[in-house]
C-alpha cells in the first residue's frame, strides 16, 4: 500500500542436523523489518502482514515473535515521529489460516476476548509499541511460543493507532525475529 512495508528477513538455522531432517535441537530464525506510517486520528488494520507457514509433513514448530535488534547490529525500533502518541500491535492468529483468510478483526479494544487471534496474557499476547511524545519503544516485545501445526500457517496482523496530535506521513520501523523449534 505504500503505507506499510515488509522486508522480507532469510532464514538462517543452526544445522543440528546432518542427515538434512530438522531434529529436536534445531532452530529457525528470520528477522523481519516492518514499517508504518501514522495519520493523525486514524486506526488502521493491516490483517495479511506476514503468513508463518510450517511446510513440514511430520513436524509441529514453537514459534515465538520478538522485536529486537537484527544482526546488522540495526536498531530494535526506530522513527521519524516528530510529535503525538500512537498505539501499534501485532496480533497472530490462534486458527490455521491455510485454506481462508482469517475473518475476525484484530481489534485491540475487544483484546482477551478475541476468538481467532492470540491475545491473552502474556507470553503469548500480542506484541505492542508505544508512541509517545513522538518517542518509539516496545512495550511488550515478545508473543510465544504458539504451535503452528504441520502443514498449516499462522496469519500476522498489524493494529496501528495514531492519535490526533501524530503528524500526517512519518513512519515507524521495527524489527521482529521469528523463532521457530520442532515441538
Amino acid at each position: 500500500t505504500g503505507f506499510l512495508q515488509v522486508d522480507l528477513g532469510g532464514t538462517i538455522g543452526n544445522d543440528e542436523d546432518t542427515l538434512g531432517t530438522p531434529g529436536s535441537n534445531e532452530v529457525l530464525l528470520s528477522n523481519e523489518q516492518i514499517s508504518f506510517t501514522c495519520f493523525a486520528g486514524d486506526r488502521t488494520y493491516y490483517t495479511d502482514v506476514l503468513q508463518l507457514v510450517n511446510t513440514t509433513g511430520t513436524e509441529d514448530w514453537d514459534v515465538t515473535l520478538r522485536v529486537e535488534a537484527d544482526l546488522a547490529g540495526n536498531a530494535a525500533a526506530a522513527d521519524t515521529f516528530t510529535a503525538g502518541d500512537a498505539d501499534v500491535w501485532m496480533f497472530t492468529s490462534s486458527i490455521d489460516s491455510t485454506g481462508a483468510a482469517v475473518t475476525e478483526t484484530p481489534n485491540p479494544g475487544n483484546y482477551g476476548t478475541l476468538t481467532e487471534w492470540l491475545d491473552s496474557a502474556a507470553p503469548n499476547g500480542a506484541i505492542q509499541l508505544e508512541v509517545v511524545g513522538g518517542t518509539l519503544s516496545t512495550a511488550q516485545d515478545t508473543t510465544g511460543p504458539f504451535t503452528v501445526t504441520s502443514g498449516t500457517q499462522r496469519q500476522v496482523a498489524l493494529v496501528v493507532d495514531c492519535g490526533s496530535n501524530m503528524v500526517d506521513t512519518e513512519t515507524g520501523t521495527f524489527r521482529v525475529t521469528v523463532e521457530a523449534t520442532p515441538n
